[in-house]
């Protein structure tokens, strides 16, 4: 599993190749467990909170060759992710000397269709409201123009009904990774941005991962049990700025 817990981003170009100490050019294809099928890729992407389980073959390597497991730096966005370095060294010592693919099917997904959601919530990421304190003057991270208040029930929803939630980041100029306690969801739109859902994102999630500019949909049905929960920007500084609300299954 590749697990990025805090405020750090992984943005990962798979393996990079290296050969007595020279850099070479080829990449190993990653694949992602738990969808219905396989997806190959070149690059990972996480941000705090995402998990990916991956699946590496080194069937093609010979004896001896060494590979890094790479955070590349994205310097597009403001202050995250300025800087390139190696977070994991694989070394191949041996041959296995067994022979395995891939299974075309990996697991199998229910699809909550849109037609099943009895509400829509639009959730707006982008504001800074307030312009005292820190962040340069410019306020505090909120979610629909408020801080959170821990007595506070802001959204409140029905046991066992399903609802799409659209986290909106069309005009913030953050990254923002969203996580709901208590549930997952499935991803059923990407506007703006990178517009496209990604290989990463077509099983179940707990935690979105959103670009300035862009607005993401996301369908879930919540549990039978009732009681209050968070949902808030996994991002550590924005969490404790204020980035985080409850809502309440009733």
């Amino acid at each position: 599993m590749v697990q990025n817990p805090n405020t750090e981003w992984i943005h990962c170009p798979c393996l990079q190749s290296w050969t007595y100490g020279r850099q070479a050019t080829n990449h190993h294809r990653i694949r992602w467990r738990l969808l219905r099928t396989p997806e190959f890729v070149s690059t990972i992407m996480l941000g705090p909170g995402e998990r990916l389980d991956v699946l590496i073959d080194f069937s093609g390597s010979t004896i001896g060759k060494e590979f890094y497991l790479v955070s590349n730096k994205f310097s597009e966005f403001n202050v995250q992710g300025r800087q390139s370095f190696n977070l994991l060294k694989f070394k191949v010592d041996k041959s296995s000397g067994r022979n395995f693919s891939i299974p075309s099917m990996l697991s199998v997904i229910d699809i909550v269709s849109s037609s099943q959601a009895v509400k829509t919530r639009v959730i707006d990421i982008a504001q800074m409201i307030g312009g005292e304190g820190g962040h340069g003057g410019m306020g505090r991270h909120s979610i629909n123009g408020k801080i959170f208040e821990m007595d506070r029930v802001d959204e409140t929803v029905s046991a066992g009904t399903t609802e799409i939630w659209e986290f909106d980041n069309l005009a913030g100029d953050e990254i923002h990774p969203m996580h709901i306690h208590g549930i997952q969801f499935q991803v059923l739109e990407r506007i703006g941005g990178r517009n496209k859902i990604l290989a990463s994102e077509k099983g179940w999630k707990d935690t979105i991962l959103l670009m300035p500019g862009e607005k993401v949909k996301v369908i879930m049905t919540f549990p039978e049990y009732t009681g209050v929960f968070v949902f808030h920007c996994h991002n550590l500084e924005h969490e404790d700025d204020g980035m985080m609300l409850n809502y309440k299954i009733i």
